[in-house]
């Protein structure tokens, strides 16, 4: 995997105008109206190579090889997170 890009890219459903956009292991979301950003979700502890939005466009998934969270938009917060215990989490995404 290239080092320094961006792994992924999604624009919020529904209403879209947010864009999250995962690089390393910070998940960056924008306000693409404003062109700001609105959160820095942090606490991979590894590269996020997968992020997903809920249907309502309220919560973002976030994947590395060693975890998954979700966040809240709200509050900007993790509000769950599952660890991998020494297997990999690996996304089918074309």
């Amino acid at each position: 995997m290239e080092q320094g890009g961006t792994a992924q890219v999604r624009f919020q459903p529904r209403i879209g105008h947010l864009l999250a956009a995962a690089a390393e292991s910070v998940v960056s979301i924008f306000d693409v109206e404003t062109d700001r950003q609105t959160h820095s979700l942090q606490g991979h502890l590894t590269v996020v190579h997968s992020v997903c939005w809920d249907v309502n466009g309220d919560y973002l998934a976030s994947v590395s090889y060693k975890s998954v969270r979700v966040w809240s938009l709200a509050s900007g917060e993790c509000i769950h997170e599952l660890s991998s215990n020494e297997k990999r989490f690996h996304s089918n995404e074309t």
